[in-house]
């Protein structure tokens, strides 16, 4: 997926498009023991950005992953909500 997006930005780079991945439920990666997130240290690393990244979780990820994103949080909803 990353690959597809730097080749979408490099074909297209005299436009104003900007790739963006979204990863939906990124937290239930962060359960598995093979560890498949390091990938994206590399990958969301200022230099090599060429895409937007957008990681939906229901909880928080691991600090190493947290600290190359921007990290909005909403409290849960009451009953007035």
């Amino acid at each position: 997926v990353f690959e597809r997006a730097a080749n979408y930005s490099q074909v297209k780079s005299i436009s104003e498009l900007l790739p963006v991945i979204v990863f939906d439920e990124i937290g239930l990666a962060e359960l598995s023991p093979h560890n498949p997130l390091k990938v994206l240290h590399a990958e969301l690393e200022v230099e090599n950005n060429r895409y937007g990244f957008v990681g939906v979780s229901n909880w928080r990820l691991d600090a190493s992953k947290m600290n190359r994103a921007l990290y909005l949080s909403t409290p849960d909803p009451n009953v007035q909500d």
